[in-house]
């Protein structure tokens, strides 16, 4: 199944970008010992429709090589767009919620459920012309992305911005980018709000990474923490501390 959220998003402008990229920069090459790996996750891009081939040059950037620490040693290709294209792209400044703000929301919870979205940005579709200021260069050639790519400055906010409209008006759930937390103050309510929220990611063709999806959990861990109905109320006292000390500091 395509993946297809609905609507296509633009991170700069042809305008903005006339005088920015006249000249092709080389390619920056990865260790050969990721390159087998990188090949492997281009392949995989490629048929996902997440890249296809580009013929232009008119303009690539080098990439960049994150290897994983799982035992799967995956990869992760990112631009390397800081040198050229986040120094002029539209900048979406959409705030990522704070950490005590999540928990806050989460109290009372009796169980948890966490999701994954796999790949996170890359499922949000670029427009048309924001397409070719993506290219990537590799040393199997240059690929174009058609979805928003790993590396891009604004595709944390464009992402949190998708996925709260989506979610928007469901209880007891929070949203951190890539990862969503469900809970109720009941079991039944728990399973209600799961399955609304399941819901509205098949309706998107949003998916998920069911490795990393965890449901009706006691505890999980959550943007480095690991919690549960106590933990969180802890957490959310120990921030509620650093506020006050701060206020009495002023």
């Amino acid at each position: 199944m395509e993946i297809d959220t609905g609507a296509s998003v633009s991170v700069i402008s042809q305008e903005t970008c006339r005088h920015v990229f006249g000249s092709v920069n080389s390619l920056e090459k990865s260790p050969c010992s990721l390159r087998t790996y990188t090949r492997e996750k281009i392949d995989v891009l490629g048929k996902r429709n997440v890249t296809v081939m580009y013929n232009s040059q008119r303009v690539d950037l080098p990439i960049t090589v994150v290897k994983g620490t799982g035992p799967n040693k995956s990869v992760r290709i990112c631009g390397n767009y800081k040198v050229t294209f986040n120094q002029v792209s539209k900048l979406d400044n959409y705030p990522i919620p704070k950490t005590d703000d999540l928990y806050a929301t989460l109290r009372g919870g009796q169980a948890l459920s966490k999701l994954d979205l796999s790949q996170a940005y890359q499922q949000i579709l670029l427009d048309e012309e924001s397409r070719k200021y993506v290219t990537i260069n590799t040393h199997k050639g240059l690929y174009q992305y058609n979805r928003l790519p790993f590396g891009v400055s604004s595709a944390p906010g464009i992402f949190q911005r998708t996925i709260e409209n989506l979610l928007q008006g469901i209880p007891r759930v929070v949203v951190r980018v890539d990862d969503i937390l469900v809970t109720g103050s009941s079991k039944s309510e728990h399973l209600d709000n799961l399955e609304t929220v399941l819901s509205k990611l098949q309706e998107s063709g949003m998916r998920l990474n069911k490795d990393k999806c965890v449901f009706l959990a006691p505890e999980v861990v959550y943007l480095g923490h690991r919690i549960d109905k106590l933990n969180m109320e802890y957490i959310l006292l120990k921030a509620k501390s650093k506020r006050s000390q701060r206020h009495q500091n002023l």
